[in-house]
């Protein structure tokens, strides 16, 4: 083994050696700014943005929590990015916009988030940052829907019972009013029993 391979190997050992195990996450506000500030670490700015968001570790601060969670969207974080979009969304910390919150939304759902893939779909369902588009909402809440999200799952029944931007169809309407039932959704269990359905 070279010198210059084993010189290699201790600089990152010790480079990352400081950087905590992503599993058990950031509780230090300096560290977290730390490692956010010199190394320009995503989940380390990610965490700094969460810290700030919800006062934890730091007064709580909205517009340093979207200056956070900016950069480590930047990077291509799908968390960070559906956090901001959620900021443009609710006028937190910036000014309330709509197709910002879509942007950023759009940028994490492809990345498969399924709470971006969900707000895509509300966003074009309602027509809010875009023109309002039945089709790619359902294409969108279908995607969060298939990786479990109950939300999606009851919304996609709903169009199917009433026939909101597809065909009326009560059977399609039942599965998936039945996956979200499955994962506690009380409206989903309620429409359920309204089609007279044990699930």
């Amino acid at each position: 083994m070279s010198k210059k391979f084993l010189a290699c190997v201790i600089c990152f050992v010790v480079i990352f050696s400081a950087i905590p195990a992503l599993a058990i996450g950031f509780t230090d506000f300096n560290e977290a700014k730390r490692l956010a500030e010199d190394i320009d670490y995503a989940p380390a700015q990610l965490a700094l943005a969460l810290m700030y968001d919800n006062g934890n570790g730091v007064a709580q601060d909205k517009t340093e929590a979207v200056k956070w969670y900016l950069k480590a969207a930047e990077q291509g974080h799908s968390d960070a990015q559906y956090n901001l979009g959620l900021m443009y969304y609710h006028g937190e910390g910036t000014a309330r916009s709509y197709p910002e919150a879509l942007k950023w939304w759009r940028k994490s759902a492809e990345q498969g988030h399924p709470e971006a893939q969900y707000s895509m779909g509300v966003m074009f369902y309602h027509g809010r940052g875009t023109e309002r588009n039945k089709t790619e909402a359902l294409k969108w809440l279908q995607k969060a829907a298939e990786q479990g999200h109950s939300e999606a799952q009851f919304t996609i029944g709903s169009m199917y019972h009433k026939g909101d931007g597809v065909q009326r169809n009560k059977a399609e309407a039942f599965i998936w009013y039945r996956r979200a039932a499955q994962h506690g959704h009380q409206k989903a269990i309620r429409e359920l029993k309204k089609l007279g359905k044990i699930w």
